[in-house]
């Protein structure tokens, strides 16, 4: 095998689970730094979970299955139940 193969191969074995990314938008990068960034990511998952384990902050009105139905990628079972919206 060539190098090249051998690099593609490694890089595209690694699976990584689906995150929320937090948006910058609209703000110098440069003046938030990693442990502000780090702070805010780790609030975001406590309160909203991820996009295959959400979350439902207290006192928040959301029917969390419902939530948890449309979460994650699409999949459906013997049952005929559908999930996922991704």
């Amino acid at each position: 095998m060539s190098l090249i193969t051998i690099a593609f191969w490694l890089t595209g074995c690694a699976y990584q689970p689906p995150e929320f990314r937090l948006n910058l938008e609209g703000r110098n990068p440069g003046e938030i730094s990693l442990a502000q960034t780090e702070a805010i990511a780790g609030t975001l998952l406590e309160l909203f979970g991820t996009p295959d384990e959400p979350k439902v902050p207290q006192g928040v009105n959301l029917n969390l299955p419902w939530l948890k139905a449309a979460a994650g990628p699409v999949a459906g079972d013997a049952d005929g139940r559908q999930r996922g919206l991704f």
